[in-house]
């Protein structure tokens, strides 16, 4: 399977795209197209609201594209599957995709990077066809087409950036040693390890505290998270707009255009929020339904009353996607760290304090307030800094 997007992440890549992006403004044919598809319409809307929709809206439609592709793969390999392989290791493709995917999205072509990602996911699953359906190769089919899949994206993503971008492609004069720059990727890669370890710890922790409630709540649960992919997919995404506008603004020593990408970007994930919240309250029964049926009662009615729980905190959730998005682009990548620190532990504590009591709800209750708090910290983070 390809990379998955997670809460309070602009997406799952190399930070390194965030020093591609500050060292090299938007000047393609696509931001020309933007930027006079913002002057014709300038009097409804600004023209760094467009490039922020410009960049965003691909961005939305992959991630959508990705959540799908999850959903159809995890019935692929669970119809065909047994459970006595091991998958092999997929790492050295997943970094070369991860790496040159991020370097195009960089560049500010995420319409490319849409495409790419649409042969990706669709090789993927003929692959996952041919090997677990035809070859019966079980969870190792699984994981030689996800390799495969990978390794073909990395070669699509260079073959477009040879022909498009190839400055963004390591070349004979780049192989120099800068200290300061071994210095800058280092300190960032230490934060991101921090960030993503920490995350993952905090949900596995909460999963741990689910599966004490039985099968049904755990049935529940995961159905739960699975529909709260396709909503978060609008949050994760114009996070990564918000950041790759960002660094290419403050890159540029732009500071007034990064002020306005992100409240531009605040605005719009503000209105996202409340429509995904409200959406999610009112089709929680069907698409519950479309996950698991309605045979199973009582995982079918936690599961509605979490999502429609949960929902109600829906617009925090996309304002901390814009945050991240900013200090990310700015390289506070700290900042984004000690925001989701905060809200982690505390949704692990509420979690396991309330869960008897409350079950499902008790999660639902603690990652909103998780999220309240790490929205808070981060206000208050921005304001600090703007105040000087």
């Amino acid at each position: 399977m390809l990379p998955v997007r997670s809460r309070f992440l602009p997406l799952k890549q190399l930070k390194a795209s965030l020093f591609f992006q500050r060292h090299h403004a938007p000047t393609d044919s696509r931001q020309r197209i933007s930027q006079l598809f913002c002057r014709s319409r300038h009097t409804f809307f600004p023209q760094n609201f467009c490039q922020f929709l410009h960049l965003s809206l691909p961005l939305i439609f992959g991630n959508i594209l990705q959540q799908f592709y999850n959903t159809i793969d995890a019935f692929v390999v669970g119809y065909f599957s047994g459970t006595d392989d091991l998958p092999p290791s997929g790492l050295p493709a997943a970094f070369l995709y991860n790496m040159y995917a991020a370097a195009l999205r960089a560049s500010g072509d995420t319409v490319a990077a849409l495409w790419i990602l649409a042969a990706s996911i669709f090789s993927n699953l003929l692959l996952d066809l041919l090997f677990v359906a035809y070859f019966h190769d079980g969870i190792a089919g699984a994981a030689k087409a996800t390799a495969l899949t990978l390794f073909f994206a990395a070669f699509l993503c260079i073959a477009y950036l040879f022909h498009s971008h190839r400055k963004f492609l390591f070349q004979k004069k780049d192989c120099i040693l800068r200290l300061s720059m071994i210095y800058t990727t280092l300190k960032c890669s230490l934060i991101t390890f921090l960030h993503q370890a920490s995350l993952y710890i905090g949900k596995a922790l909460v999963q741990g505290t689910v599966n004490t409630g039985g099968t049904e709540l755990i049935s529940a649960y995961t159905a739960g998270t699975r529909i709260e992919g396709f909503a978060n997919s609008f949050g994760d995404s114009t996070s990564a707009a918000t950041s790759v506008l960002i660094s290419q603004n403050y890159g540029a020593g732009n500071r007034q255009r990064v002020k306005q990408t992100f409240l531009h970007s605040l605005k719009s994930t503000l209105t996202l929020g409340i429509l995904c919240g409200l959406l999610l309250s009112v089709t929680a029964p069907l698409s519950i339904r479309l996950m698991i049926g309605t045979s199973q009662a009582i995982a079918f009615s936690r599961a509605v009353h979490y999502l429609r729980f949960i929902a109600w905190f829906y617009p925090l959730c996309f304002i901390g996607g814009t945050f991240t998005g900013h200090f990310n682009g700015i390289s506070k990548m700290i900042f984004t760290l000690c925001g989701t620190l905060l809200q982690i532990v505390l949704r692990v504590i509420l979690s396991a304090s309330f869960f008897p009591g409350m079950q499902l709800n008790a999660v639902a209750l603690a990652t909103g307030l998780g999220w309240f708090l790490a929205v808070s910290f981060w206000s208050i983070c921005y304001l600090m800094r703007h105040q000087r």
